[in-house]
């Protein structure tokens, strides 16, 4: 802000003739409270999407009433991956001096999205008793990428049981959700019926006898 005084000298290329300098001055107002009422019209507004592995980016809405002599300067306004209120910034840059004379500000939320689980199935089932062995209940189909899971309460082994199982899930990529858990019932139907064969002898011919 004032008034500067500017020198142009001129020289030829072969040394021999000389021009003479000339001078002009160069004014700069103090126009801060003029400018200060046009920036504060200055409107970013706020940027919420889903992610979908696009950029998604802030910006001002009214660039044109930017007074001539300043450029406009963006700072972290773009988010493609999941992000909770990321402050974005549009910085209002004297030409000259290079200083920034007003900033506004903005938030970016990029919100995770939900897995396709339509393809998994945890549905109740129920298996025979067999001594000694121990019945899992398990998911059926194919897990998204990035999901795995784990279980909760899925075997049993005694006759006539019954447990409610749980398949919880879990995302291993920051833009989706952990999908919601699955619950199914595990029945172990009642003992395998015990059959008992008795042979002997009667009157020279084998008998059999079951129970």
């Amino acid at each position: 802000i004032g008034k500067y005084n500017a020198v142009a000298h001129f020289r030829s290329t072969d040394g021999r003739t000389i021009y003479k300098d000339k001078y002009a001055t160069l004014t700069i107002l103090d126009r801060t409270s003029e400018n200060s009422e046009i920036f504060s019209k200055l409107v970013m507004e706020d940027v919420t999407a889903k992610y979908d592995g696009q950029k998604h980016t802030a910006k001002l809405k009214n660039p044109e009433i930017v007074p001539s002599g300043y450029s406009i300067r963006y700072v972290n306004n773009s988010q493609i991956n999941y992000v909770k209120n990321a402050v974005a910034k549009c910085e209002i840059v004297n030409v000259i001096t290079g200083k920034v004379h007003f900033t506004v500000y903005s938030f970016i939320t990029i919100e995770k999205i939900d897995y396709d689980m339509s393809n998994v199935k945890f549905v109740d089932t129920t298996y025979s008793y067999k001594v000694g062995q121990t019945q899992y209940l398990r998911i059926t189909g194919k897990l998204p990428e990035g999901v795995t899971v784990s279980y909760e309460n899925n075997a049993a082994s005694a006759p006539g049981s019954q447990v409610r199982a749980t398949a919880r899930f879990y995302s291993h990529d920051r833009n989706y959700k952990d999908p919601e858990p699955m619950y199914a019932t595990l029945t172990i139907s009642s003992s395998e019926e015990c059959q008992v064969t008795f042979q002997y002898f009667t009157n020279g011919v084998f008998e059999t006898s079951r129970t």
